[in-house]
């Protein structure tokens, strides 16, 4: 599930633009492997995706304040 996440940076020339679309698109993957392992394993999946957001997003926040 790499390919998505790195597609911004093939089609945008600005590079800052890039990097949030593709946070973005990397934050929405981590919902849907969370939704969908919830409904395997027998979890509410809107809640396990809400978690794997929640963990996206935070690791996100480290990343732009270390500078990314």
């Amino acid at each position: 599930m790499t390919f998505p996440v790195v597609v911004p940076f093939a089609v945008i020339d600005d590079v800052r633009v890039a990097l949030r679309i593709s946070n973005v698109l990397a934050v929405a993957s981590l919902f849907l492997c969370g939704f969908l392992f919830g409904q395997h394993a027998g979890l509410p999946p809107w809640l396990t995706g809400l978690v794997m957001v929640v963990v996206g997003v935070a690791l996100v926040a480290i990343a732009i304040a270390l500078g990314g």
